[in-house]
């Protein structure tokens, strides 16, 4: 949790910018130590009002930063894979192929069954 009080620090001007409480910050830090990116997000979305993109921009920044990378809050290249990822998905889910799609999440993201089928369930 050390590192996620640093980030916290580093990244509190733009933290502030989109109103993100401390509190919040620190249970997204919690959901990716535990892999589930996708409720990360979600508490983002949830407790912030951010957008579904942006939070997901923003996440990915975190991630890049816990690993050790450089700090990013807006990865292009991973925007772009992201978008094909919610296209393949809404038409698997068009064609009444949820199994396909919570499959297809599963094996393009290296997400768990339940981060799949949640990331899924939110376009269906």
């Amino acid at each position: 949790m050390g590192a996620a009080k640093k980030f916290y620090e580093e990244f509190k001007k733009r933290i502030e910018q989109i109103k993100i409480p401390q509190s919040s910050f620190l249970k997204v830090i919690e959901c990716l130590e535990k892999n589930q990116k996708i409720h990360a997000v979600k508490v983002l979305v949830d407790e912030t009002g951010l957008g579904l993109k942006e939070s997901k921009n923003l996440i990915d920044g975190i991630e890049d930063f816990l690993r050790g990378n450089t700090l990013s809050t807006n990865p292009s290249e991973n925007s772009s894979s992201q978008d094909q990822i919610e296209q393949e998905v809404k038409q698997l889910l068009a064609q009444n192929r949820k199994i396909e799609a919570v499959k297809y999440v599963k094996e393009t993201t290296g997400l768990g069954l339940k981060e799949s089928k949640d990331y899924v369930d939110k376009f269906g």
